[in-house]
């Protein structure tokens, strides 16, 4: 999946996603909101079949990038944990 960085200040990022609409967008909103230091996290799709999600993060402490990247970390260990569990099932 490619993410394109649109804006990038000292708090504040803007970003989007290509290949995706609401299933990881959602996901990412909601990590995004339960990290520290999260002021703002929300995206906007356009369009819903050709639209590309764009991401507005803003944090009052640390960096958006840094929270960024950490989200997506955290994502990956719970995307891990569910198929490891997944697995037990089958």
């Amino acid at each position: 999946m490619k993410v394109t960085i649109l804006k990038e200040e000292s708090n504040f990022l803007q970003f989007e996603f290509e290949g995706d609409t609401h299933t990881l967008s959602n996901a990412l909103r909601k990590e995004l909101w339960s990290l520290d230091g999260v002021e703002h996290a929300s995206y906007h799709l356009s369009h819903p079949q050709v639209g590309k999600p764009v991401f507005f993060l803003k944090v009052g402490k640390g960096k958006p990038r840094k929270v960024f990247l950490e989200a997506v970390a955290e994502l990956k260990k719970k995307n891990k944990e569910m198929r490891s569990l997944l697995k037990k099932l089958a």
